[in-house]
Protein backbone atom coordinates (compact mmCIF):
# COMPACT_ATOMS: atom_id res chain seq x y z
CA UNK A 1 0.00 0.00 0.00
CA UNK A 2 1.74 3.51 -0.83
CA UNK A 3 -0.04 6.80 1.62
CA UNK A 4 0.16 10.45 -0.69
CA UNK A 5 -0.90 13.49 1.16
CA UNK A 6 -0.83 17.24 -0.02
CA UNK A 7 1.51 19.90 1.19
CA UNK A 8 -1.03 21.27 3.18
CA UNK A 9 -2.36 18.21 4.64
CA UNK A 10 -5.83 17.52 4.05
CA UNK A 11 -5.71 14.87 1.68
CA UNK A 12 -4.57 11.44 1.72
CA UNK A 13 -4.43 8.62 -0.93
CA UNK A 14 -4.37 5.15 -0.67
CA UNK A 15 -3.35 2.95 -3.29
CA UNK A 16 -2.84 -0.40 -3.19
CA UNK A 17 0.00 -2.83 -3.98
CA UNK A 18 -1.37 -6.21 -5.08
CA UNK A 19 -1.94 -4.68 -8.39
CA UNK A 20 -5.40 -3.93 -8.99
CA UNK A 21 -4.94 -0.16 -9.14
CA UNK A 22 -8.00 0.03 -6.84
CA UNK A 23 -7.38 2.97 -3.96
CA UNK A 24 -9.38 5.11 -1.22
CA UNK A 25 -9.19 9.57 -1.24
CA UNK A 26 -9.55 11.10 1.97
CA UNK A 27 -10.43 14.71 2.01
CA UNK A 28 -10.93 17.06 4.98
CA UNK A 29 -12.56 20.51 3.99
CA UNK A 30 -12.47 22.55 7.11
CA UNK A 31 -14.55 25.44 5.44
CA UNK A 32 -17.74 23.64 5.75
CA UNK A 33 -19.47 23.23 8.56
CA UNK A 34 -21.79 20.35 7.78
CA UNK A 35 -19.62 17.73 5.97
CA UNK A 36 -16.05 17.51 7.25
CA UNK A 37 -14.70 14.64 5.21
CA UNK A 38 -15.32 13.59 1.74
CA UNK A 39 -14.14 9.57 1.05
CA UNK A 40 -13.78 8.32 -2.66
CA UNK A 41 -13.32 5.01 -3.94
CA UNK A 42 -10.63 4.60 -6.90
CA UNK A 43 -12.07 2.36 -9.03
CA UNK A 44 -9.64 0.88 -11.42
CA UNK A 45 -12.98 0.16 -14.03
CA UNK A 46 -12.97 3.64 -14.96
CA UNK A 47 -11.84 2.96 -18.19
CA UNK A 48 -13.65 -0.06 -18.60
CA UNK A 49 -16.89 1.78 -17.95
CA UNK A 50 -16.12 4.60 -20.60
CA UNK A 51 -17.41 2.64 -23.41
CA UNK A 52 -21.22 1.53 -22.19
CA UNK A 53 -23.63 3.90 -23.94
CA UNK A 54 -26.40 3.52 -21.13
CA UNK A 55 -23.96 4.10 -18.36
CA UNK A 56 -22.94 7.03 -20.23
CA UNK A 57 -26.33 8.30 -20.04
CA UNK A 58 -26.94 7.91 -16.95
CA UNK A 59 -24.19 10.50 -16.15
CA UNK A 60 -25.81 13.05 -18.41
CA UNK A 61 -29.30 12.76 -17.17
CA UNK A 62 -27.61 13.39 -13.88
CA UNK A 63 -25.94 16.55 -14.87
CA UNK A 64 -29.06 17.80 -16.64
CA UNK A 65 -31.40 17.23 -13.45
CA UNK A 66 -28.33 18.93 -11.33
CA UNK A 67 -27.14 16.17 -9.73
CA UNK A 68 -23.61 15.16 -8.74
CA UNK A 69 -22.93 11.42 -10.77
CA UNK A 70 -20.23 9.64 -8.03
CA UNK A 71 -18.95 5.87 -8.52
CA UNK A 72 -18.91 5.91 -4.80
CA UNK A 73 -18.26 8.04 -2.61
CA UNK A 74 -18.75 8.61 1.71
CA UNK A 75 -19.51 12.32 3.23
CA UNK A 76 -19.32 12.15 7.24
CA UNK A 77 -19.56 15.35 9.37
CA UNK A 78 -17.59 16.33 12.17
CA UNK A 79 -18.61 14.18 15.03
CA UNK A 80 -18.71 11.16 12.54
CA UNK A 81 -15.25 11.95 11.25
CA UNK A 82 -13.81 11.94 14.95
CA UNK A 83 -15.75 8.41 15.61
CA UNK A 84 -14.55 7.03 12.56
CA UNK A 85 -10.84 8.38 13.37
CA UNK A 86 -10.86 7.10 17.25
CA UNK A 87 -11.58 3.59 15.79
CA UNK A 88 -8.95 3.49 13.27
CA UNK A 89 -6.95 4.51 15.93
CA UNK A 90 -7.71 2.29 17.96
CA UNK A 91 -7.11 -0.55 15.42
Amino acid sequence: MAAFTTSDDNQLILTCSCGCDEGLRVNIDTSDEELYCYQTYLSANWYKEQGRFLSKLKKIWYIIINKDYYYSEICLTKNDWEQYKKWINSH
